[in-house]
């Protein structure tokens, strides 16, 4: 079922990733959180899969190098912390970025428009980082 569930998650990403890549869709900021959206869910399904297919080779197979584990592991731990919390504040740009258009509703031209594409992409690398650095702590208490 987990497979099953993993290939899924899979196909459906990577379509919406191919529909979402395109230029002609980056047209406001809430497309650009959408794209970001779907690059997170597509790396936190291949961070479920190699999680599982780590713990099945494992219990499959005798290791004799235990820091290779320990690190595989450790970054398995960071990723699998990291995804549902880049998902969260994308969720909640998408949402911030919405509001703000029913907002300027009727005002809401070319110029207001770039500018929310300009700032989006600055809130996206923000959001990265932060997350990353805020996660980081996660692993160590595993050590």
């Amino acid at each position: 079922i987990l497979i099953l569930i993993l290939a899924l998650g899979f196909i459906s990403n990577t379509i919406s990733l191919s529909i979402l890549s395109n230029k002609k869709m980056q047209q406001v900021g809430c497309d650009v959180y959408l794209l970001h959206l779907t690059i997170v869910s597509l790396l936190g399904v291949m961070a479920l899969l190699s999680r599982y297919l780590h713990m099945l080779l494992i219990q499959l197979y005798a290791f004799d190098n235990v820091l290779v584990m320990k690190v595989a592991c450790l970054l398995l731990e960071y990723f699998v912390r990291l995804v549902p919390a880049l998902f969260d504040w994308f969720i909640v740009c998408i949402s911030v970025e919405r509001a703000y258009m029913v907002i300027k509703n009727v005002h809401f031209t070319k110029l207001i428009a770039s500018k929310s594409l300009k700032m989006t992409r600055w809130i996206v690398v923000f959001t990265y980082l932060f997350n990353m650095i805020t996660t980081l702590h996660r692993p160590f208490h595993l050590i």
